[in-house]
């Protein structure tokens, strides 16, 4: 009886038999982790708490206006920087386009971090408020400055006028609200001028 036969036989099932179970073992794994990750992830749903998604979800209504107001400004500044530059004779599309979406990028991601440092603060306080306000101005005057400077330009700097962009300017360098409102040093300025 020839041995190398049976034994070439054996190896082969051997051989198959091992890929088999690699096959199976892998898919085991894989189920296994996906099992796990699911029973991670609805935990909080089995302790009662909010997921991730729901705060998000959450978030979302309760600032649905600020959310929209900062979109409409990009709109109505891509809006008007395409009339600025098709009245350049600037206009490119494909520059057009990169623009519009590193704005909208540039805007959600800095008002992700804005609001990441807003939850940091976790307490109701002043500074909370403070923090909350400024960072939403920034948020907002980033793509309305540049709607601003279009209009002036599209006007010829008939609107808006040129102490409002200044203004925008000055709150930029110091993030101080009162420099987009009037001082009391303007207010006087424009008592004396009605007088």
């Amino acid at each position: 009886m020839n041995l190398i036969p049976i034994l070439i036989y054996y190896f082969l099932q051997l051989k198959s038999a091992v890929k088999i179970s690699t096959f199976v073992g892998s898919i085991s794994y894989i189920y296994f982790k996906t099992y796990t990750y699911l029973f991670e992830f609805s935990t909080p749903f089995l302790r009662g708490e909010p997921s991730t998604l729901q705060k998000a979800l959450d978030w979302y209504a309760y600032n649905e206006d600020y959310i929209l107001v900062v979109l409409f400004t990009i709109a109505v500044d891509y809006t008007l920087g395409t009339w600025k530059y098709l009245k350049q004779r600037d206009f490119v599309f494909k520059k057009n386009i990169a623009g519009l979406f590193t704005k909208m990028f540039i805007v959600l991601f800095g008002a992700l971090l804005f609001e990441g440092m807003n939850i940091i603060i976790y307490e109701d306080s002043i500074i909370k408020e403070y923090l909350t306000i400024i960072t939403r101005l920034i948020v907002f005057i980033y793509p309305a400055r540049s709607a601003f400077r279009s209009m002036s330009f599209i006007t010829k700097g008939k609107f808006p006028p040129k102490s409002w962009i200044d203004k925008m300017d000055k709150f930029e360098g110091t993030l101080n609200p009162q420099d987009l409102g009037n001082t009391n040093k303007q207010k006087q300025n424009e008592n004396t001028y009605r007088k």
